[in-house]
């Protein structure tokens, strides 16, 4: 297996569209959980083909699709696959909108296809949507990605809670999106970590997976449920159940608001891990060997 090369790639306001770095990349260490040693460095060498440019670590993988937006990338033209506005109308009023076919849901189910199909003996492919996978996945998660609000005060939509502006003096205060970002402030490390930061990501898997075993989601989580648009639909009625509850434009959350983001944002960092985890040992045994003469 090639060494990884860790590079450091520019993430200013990567997280308008996804998670912070740090709950993608306790994602992955929760999914990578379920594999064995052997199957965790098939994956690794398939990532690694992509060095230098690219790390070919989990951590980075799972936060590459955010990561090469911004500079020095700047390929933005898959931004829009972040996230999927299923339409939350309150008020009844009227709105002219179709869901784009590049979205969240197509996208992971783009990825699990190509993945699951024996015919692609590709490293470049696997690569790529192995990126695709462990981000979007985690992405279609995160409630503010799966949801987008019309009101009487957001008649063109809130994006997402994009457009629903707080008040505050970090950074994920300043609006509803960052705030579920940032799982009400306490997920904000970015890649690449230092072995401390490693030390705690390790340890943050562990807890929300003592907090929240797959027992807990009982009806819920099941190895061969891969159905994306349900998946989806959970994100978007987290969003309308607690993320739009006790909460209005350009204030500052409660103490309680920020626990109870913080509660959601853990329960579904721990099924999303469950989730990918299932997703990569379903196609793990295709996955082509990598040839380095």
């Amino acid at each position: 297996m090639k060494l990884t090369q860790v590079i450091v790639l520019g993430f200013l306001f990567c997280f308008v569209f996804s998670w912070w770095d740090n709950s993608h990349m306790i994602i992955i260490e929760i999914a990578s959980r379920n594999l064995t040693t052997t199957q965790k460095n098939k994956i690794l060498d398939i990532l690694s083909t992509w060095e230098p440019d690219f790390p070919g670590d989990l951590y980075g993988a799972a936060v590459w699709a955010d990561k090469i937006k911004s500079p020095p990338i700047k390929i933005d033209s898959m931004a829009g696959w972040h996230f999927a506005d299923l339409v939350y109308n309150p008020d009844n009023i009227k709105v002219n909108y179709t869901l784009p076919p590049g979205n969240v849901i197509a996208e992971c189910q783009q990825a699990l296809d190509t993945l699951e199909d024996n015919s692609c003996t590709s490293v470049w492919a696997w690569a790529f949507q192995l990126r695709q996978l462990f981000h979007f996945v985690g992405d279609i998660h995160q409630p503010f990605h799966c949801i987008d609000l019309f009101s009487k005060q957001f008649p063109d939509g809130d994006r997402g809670g994009n457009e629903f502006k707080l008040k505050g003096d970090a950074s994920y205060d300043s609006s509803l999106h960052f705030f579920w970002d940032a799982a009400g402030g306490e997920y904000v490390t970015n890649y690449p970590l230092t072995q401390s930061e490693i030390n705690d990501l390790v340890a943050n898997a562990t807890e929300i997976m003592k907090k929240y075993p797959v027992s807990y989601f009982k009806g819920r989580f099941s190895p061969t449920d891969f159905d994306f648009n349900r998946w989806a639909n959970e994100s978007y009625s987290a969003a309308v159940k607690y993320g739009y509850t006790d909460i209005e434009p350009n204030t500052y959350p409660s103490s309680s608001y920020t626990s109870r983001c913080f509660e959601i944002s853990q329960e579904q960092i721990a099924i999303a891990g469950y989730r990918l985890g299932a997703c990569i040992l379903k196609v793990i045994n295709n996955a082509p060997d990598v040839n380095w003469e």
